[in-house]
C-alpha cells in the first residue's frame, strides 16, 4: 500500500503547475518568486513584470488591468516553458492562471 501511495503523491508532484514572471521582456532580469498554481487556478501580481513563464502544457488565463484580477481583462495561452511576453495594449497588474483541472479565472 505504502508504494500505491508513494506513487499516487509524486503523481500529484509531477502535474504540479509552477508560474514565474521577470522585469525583462524575454523571461530575463528580475525574477519574482516561482509559485505554484492551485487545480483551481490561481491570480498572481504582476506589476512591473514584462514576460513570464510556466511548466504546464496548453496553459491559458487571462490578463487583468487592475489588482486581484479584476478589470479590463486579455486571455492568454501558453506552452511548457515557453517565454510569453506580457503586450496586452493596456498596463497588466495582475493576471490569472488556470488550473490543471481547468478552472479558476471565471470559467
Amino acid at each position: 500500500m505504502l508504494f500505491i501511495q508513494s506513487l499516487a503523491i509524486l503523481a500529484s508532484i509531477a502535474s504540479a503547475t509552477t508560474f514565474q514572471a521577470f522585469d525583462g521582456g524575454s523571461c530575463d532580469g528580475a525574477a519574482g518568486s516561482k509559485v505554484g498554481i492551485a487545480p483551481n487556478g490561481s491570480c498572481q501580481k504582476v506589476d512591473d513584470r514584462h514576460s513570464w513563464t510556466v511548466d504546464g502544457d496548453n496553459v491559458k488565463g487571462f490578463y487583468y488591468s487592475s489588482d486581484g484580477c479584476h478589470g479590463q481583462s486579455a486571455q492568454f495561452y501558453a506552452n511548457n516553458k515557453a517565454c510569453v511576453n506580457i503586450n496586452t495594449g493596456f498596463g497588466v497588474r495582475s493576471m490569472c492562471v488556470v488550473g490543471i483541472d481547468n478552472t479558476g479565472c471565471g470559467l
